[in-house]
């Protein structure tokens, strides 16, 4: 015999319980429509996991010679996972821009997605959480970088049905948009906790040698800076551009000193506009320490 049942929510498991008044060994089966299975049990016992919300189709049968009467009991069991929708994505929006920030998560009871949002992770296969984060006003990409193993990152857009950009599996950068909401959905192969690290890039304001800003006392950083297109330490360095004005008549000897920034750091020189800039003095190329370089009479 065949029953309907609705279910109103999505489910982390249904169960249906054949408590016999008379049936024998009965067999228990749940389709999805008219000819589609999902599940078959020989017993009095069925639990089906992760179930969407939608109408299912129930077959109770027996052997002939087992045939008789029965009750139904029907129990729905909700996730316990709090970030199992992107409707309730865990916030994990950086407290700091450029600088990276350590998720963690678990993918351990929750459900995989009825679809992938076309991104191309196993988000519909694999069970999968979700978070959040919001860019500030200046935000131009994100870094998502030292993933755990086996695990894959989803960014889908601000209405939660669409993916913004192909699976992510390992460090890479992502552009994206001011003032904005994106949503990841995490997913293991093998299921449980896993790590990533998040870092919102806001470039400086002086990031471009168009957009230089005059020298003067304070405090520095090249943090999120782009690549420079010109380089003449030989690497491929994030940078910041400044002006400094010689004094007209006798040449000056100006000093730079690093205070504490680390590794190697490039201090280049230059002169004439922007689209035509002209090295002056031998860049310095080293560590900690001072530079120093003449302007010309």
């Amino acid at each position: 015999v065949w029953y309907s049942y609705n279910l109103d929510q999505d489910v982390a498991s249904f169960e249906v319980i054949v408590n016999s008044t008379g049936i024998t060994d009965p067999v228990l089966a749940i389709y999805e429509s008219c000819g589609s299975i999902i599940l078959e049990e020989c017993g009095t016992t069925l639990t089906s996991e992760c179930l969407s919300a939608g109408t299912y189709y129930i077959q109770v049968a027996s052997a002939y010679g087992n045939n008789g009467t029965f009750d139904l009991t029907f129990t729905e069991t909700l996730s316990s996972v709090s970030n199992e929708t992107c409707d309730s994505a865990e916030d994990i929006t950086p407290s700091n821009t450029c600088s990276a920030e350590t998720v963690s998560g678990d993918t351990s009871g929750a459900c995989p997605e009825a679809n992938d949002y076309g991104s191309g992770c196993d988000i519909d296969i694999n069970p999968t959480v979700w978070f959040s984060f919001t860019t500030t006003s200046n935000t131009t990409s994100i870094d998502l970088t030292e993933l755990s193993s086996n695990l894959e990152l989803a960014l889908v857009d601000a209405s939660c049905s669409s993916s913004y950009f192909p699976c992510v599996v390992g460090d890479i950068n992502i552009p994206v948009s001011g003032n904005e909401t994106y949503y990841i959905a995490a997913s293991l192969t093998t299921g449980g906790s896993f790590e990533f690290d998040i870092t919102l890039n806001e470039p400086p304001s002086n990031d471009i040698c168009d957009n230089s800003e005059p020298l003067e006392g304070g405090t520095f950083n090249t943090c999120c800076g782009a690549i420079e297109g010109i380089d003449d330490c030989g690497g491929s360095e994030t940078g910041v551009w400044y002006e400094i004005f010689g004094p007209d008549g006798d040449g000056s000897l100006i000093t730079f000193s690093n205070i504490d920034m680390s590794g190697s750091i490039g201090i280049e020189i230059y002169e004439g506009d922007c689209g035509g800039l002209t090295l002056i003095n031998e860049p310095y190329c080293d560590g900690a320490g001072s530079y120093s370089f003449e302007t010309a009479n």
